[in-house]
């Protein structure tokens, strides 16, 4: 990508020539969860004591508000579920790079048999097809977004989108739609801000997925 516009994640963005995330089929045999799990605990725990404080407190506030947003129901559940998925895929593309195909493979049945529960113990039906057109829009939208702007938004990025879109969309139409706008706009936000503040004359990379799925949060957090 552009050096100018601050994103040039060489092994994350959609390019047939940069390194996968977790694409390939020898990608996808070696990466199961718990592969997964113990590839981001090496690296968690080599971080500053004061970094890894500040990511598990964040987890906790990040469950803790939107358990208090969605509040004692049905749905409980897969919202913080989603927090936990959140949590765990920011911090892998932030550290790594990349999102694990693992994960989301985990995580879209996962969320999906959650909001069919709550959607039968709240009889909200409705919601659980909002959530999968918003699975579906979300989905097409960041791959359009990919298609337009090869080499800028990752694969990895396009699948996340849709279990965003899925999460998102079972709470109602705006609160898919504030999350859909705010993950880009924090993304340009945050390429901005590091631009300014690395001034870097060579190509700055940032992951993407951590500003999307804020942007989701922030969704939940003010419907």
């Amino acid at each position: 990508m552009e050096s100018a516009a601050g994103y040039d994640r060489q092994d994350h963005w959609v390019n047939p020539e940069a390194a996968p995330d977790d694409t390939s089929d020898a990608s996808l045999a070696d990466t199961s969860w718990l592969r997964r799990l113990a590839q981001l605990h090496r690296l968690f725990t080599q971080l500053p004591t004061k970094v890894r404080v500040v990511l598990v407190a964040l987890l906790m506030v990040v469950e803790v508000a939107i358990g208090w947003r969605i509040g004692p129901s049905a749905a409980l559940p897969a919202y913080l579920f989603f927090g936990a998925v959140a949590w765990f895929v920011a911090l892998s593309d932030a550290v790594e790079r990349r999102i694990p195909n693992a994960v989301l493979l985990s995580a879209y049945p996962t969320a999906a048999a959650l909001l069919v529960v709550a959607s039968a113990a709240e009889h909200q039906w409705y919601g659980l097809l909002r959530g999968a057109i918003g699975m579906l829009a979300l989905s097409v939208f960041y791959l359009i977004l990919a298609l337009l702007r090869p080499g800028e938004l990752g694969l990895g990025d396009v699948k996340l989108s849709g279990f965003i879109g899925l999460s998102l969309g079972w709470l109602g139409w705006h609160v898919l739609t504030l999350g859909a706008i705010a993950g880009p706009a924090l993304g340009a936000l945050g390429a901005a801000v590091l631009l300014l503040v690395v001034r870097s004359e060579g190509r700055t990379t940032i992951p993407f997925a951590p500003f999307m799925l804020l942007g989701a949060v922030i969704g939940i957090l003010v419907r």
